[in-house]
């Protein structure tokens, strides 16, 4: 991870409460804790999802910090869903923002590193979104404890439009079929695991997978990988005070969830990561101008 980028997360993310906190609850379906950050402005969010396309598109071992200009157009152009000629509501709808949002406050904020950058589900021919969940990271602490992230994200102009694009499709993210679906995706790809995180031990599992049929979700519970849900919700918000935005953000999303009765499946642990934003759209489309522009990034 380039100090830079480090550096300008950090900077620009702000953590304001773990919940629950005093008077503000987490979600009942939160397993720890809910994290919510400020950022210090809306330009600043948008300089961290520029600076962090390549990270997002790109493994660490193929960054070359003596050209990441080039790194980011060979980012832009094979690895992230991004036409010049789709039309601004188009673009405005993209993926990514989110996604690249997600996998660097992951990588930074929480400390955990990336097995696969999403970067390598896209297909130019196809030019569609890249299919099942937003980031694959791992996390292996000095007990060896260890930890599969992976998550979901939504950049939307309303709190209540992202808590129902995640609530509605929740339980069949957290079912066994979906994560193992998700688990071979990354496994046929064992030639672009990122081999300085966690290589030998998804190596093993792919070997054990080419002798004969197995459950994915069971062997990861054999080896103590425990399975960790973050889900990254940035939106607009406009209320006077920051604790009346996560107020707001919290009582929306648990009135979302209490329309569900929640399957999960997998054990995954859940965590809501809330970031209030002053305009998604504004932040979006300085995202989009700098790609237009090729702006030197950090």
């Amino acid at each position: 991870m380039r100090d830079a980028i480090n550096n300008l997360i950090k900077s620009t993310y702000i953590l304001k409460y773990k919940l629950p906190e005093s008077d503000i609850p987490k979600t009942t379906i939160t397993t720890l804790n809910d994290y919510c950050y400020e950022p210090i402005s809306d330009n600043s969010v948008a300089e961290s999802i520029y600076n962090s396309i390549i990270d997002y598109c790109l493994n660490e071992t193929e960054i070359d910090i003596t050209k990441l200009n080039e790194n980011q157009i060979y980012a832009i152009e094979n690895r992230l869903r991004y036409l010049s000629e789709d039309s601004l509501d188009t673009q405005l709808k993209y993926g990514f923002f989110g996604e690249t949002l997600l996998n660097i406050i992951l990588e930074v904020l929480f400390n955990s590193s990336k097995i696969i950058a999403k970067g390598y589900f896209y297909s130019p021919v196809e030019k569609s979104e890249p299919k099942g969940y937003d980031c694959f990271h791992f996390v292996e602490s000095d007990t060896g404890e260890k930890e599969f992230w992976f998550g979901e994200s939504k950049m939307y102009k309303s709190i209540s439009l992202a808590t129902k694009s995640v609530i509605d499709n929740i339980n069949k993210s957290l079912s066994k079929k979906y994560y193992e679906s998700n688990l071979r995706v990354i496994l046929s790809r064992a030639n672009d695991l990122d081999e300085t995180n966690c290589t030998p031990l998804f190596l093993d599992i792919l070997y054990k997978i080419k002798q004969g049929p197995i459950s994915l979700f069971d062997e990861f519970k054999n080896n103590n990988i425990k399975v960790m849900y973050p889900i990254l919700l940035a939106y607009d918000d406009s209320s006077t005070s920051y604790k009346g935005k996560i107020t707001n953000s919290v009582h929306k999303i648990q009135n979302k969830i209490d329309q569900i009765s929640l399957i999960n499946e997998i054990g995954a642990s859940i965590i809501f990561i809330l970031i209030p934003m002053g305009s998604v759209v504004n932040i979006k489309k300085d995202v989009l101008k700098w790609i237009s522009q090729q702006k030197s990034i950090l």
